[in-house]
C-alpha cells in the first residue's frame, strides 16, 4: 500500500461526523486535505484542528446538490494543488419523517445531496483523474440505516458505485465504498486509509467484513 504523504484527498461533508473524522485521520497519515462542506463555520473549525496538528488543509464552501458548484469545486481544488489523488464522498442528509410525514422538499433535497451530488462529483473527478498519470481513487460513504429518503438514495448509490468501479477501471480510477453504520471509528479509519492507498476497486466494507459490491448488492 502506498503512502498517503502529500496525497491530495478531497472530502465532501468534511465539516462534521464521519467526514470530519476521516479528514483528521487522513491528515495524520500525511495527506493534504481539501475539505468541502456547506458550513463555513464548521470548515474553519476543521482547518484549525488539522493545522494545529501540523497538517495541511484548505477549505471550500459548496452545496453539493448543485452541479455547477460541484464542478467548480473540483476545478478549483485541481488548480490549487495540481492534482486530486482521492475523492471521498462523505456528505449526506437524513431528514426526519416516515413515508407519510416526509414533505416534498426534504425528499427531493435528500435525493439531490445523497445521490445526484455524488454523481456530479464522480463525473467531475473522473474527467480530471483519467488524465492524471496515476489515475485516482474514490471512496463513497454509504450509511445503511436512516429515514426513507436516505435509505432509498443510498441503495441507489451502491448501484452507482458498482457501475463507476466497472467504468472507471480503464482509466486506473479505483472506486470503493464504506458502509459506516455501526462500524467502530478505528475500523472506519482503517478501511479509509486502505482504500486511499491501495489498488483495490469494486469493494465495500461493512460491519460484517469486506466483499465485492456486486455480492453485497445480492445479499442486502
Amino acid at each position: 500500500m502506498k503512502s498517503l504523504t502529500e496525497q491530495v484527498i478531497l472530502i465532501t461533508g468534511a465539516g462534521r461526523g464521519v467526514g470530519k473524522t476521516l479528514a483528521e485521520t487522513l491528515s495524520a497519515e500525511g495527506a493534504i486535505i481539501a475539505a468541502v462542506d456547506i458550513s463555513p463555520l464548521l470548515l474553519d473549525e476543521l482547518e484549525a484542528s488539522i493545522r494545529g496538528g501540523g497538517g495541511q488543509c484548505r477549505t471550500y464552501v459548496s452545496d453539493m446538490a448543485k452541479k455547477r458548484f460541484v464542478q467548480g469545486i473540483i476545478e478549483t481544488v485541481f488548480e490549487d494543488w495540481g492534482k486530486i489523488d482521492v475523492l471521498i464522498n462523505a456528505g449526506y442528509v437524513n431528514p426526519k419523517g416516515g413515508i407519510l410525514d416526509l414533505d416534498d422538499w426534504d425528499w427531493q433535497r435528500s435525493l439531490d445531496v445523497n445521490l445526484s451530488g455524488v454523481f456530479y462529483a464522480l463525473q467531475a473527478f473522473g474527467r480530471v483523474a483519467k488524465e492524471q498519470p496515476d489515475g485516482g481513487g474514490v471512496v463513497n460513504l454509504i450509511p445503511q440505516t436512516g429515514n426513507p429518503s436516505l435509505t432509498v438514495s443510498t441503495f441507489a448509490l451502491l448501484r452507482l458505485t458498482h457501475e463507476a468501479a466497472a467504468q472507471f477501471a480503464a482509466y486506473n480510477i479505483r472506486v470503493n465504498a464504506i458502509c459506516p453504520t455501526e462500524m467502530r471509528q478505528e475500523d472506519l479509519a482503517k478501511h479509509a486509509i486502505r482504500y486511499c492507498g491501495s489498488e483495490l476497486t469494486g469493494q465495500v466494507a461493512a460491519k460484517n467484513g469486506e466483499r465485492p459490491i456486486s455480492e453485497f448488492l445480492l445479499y442486502n
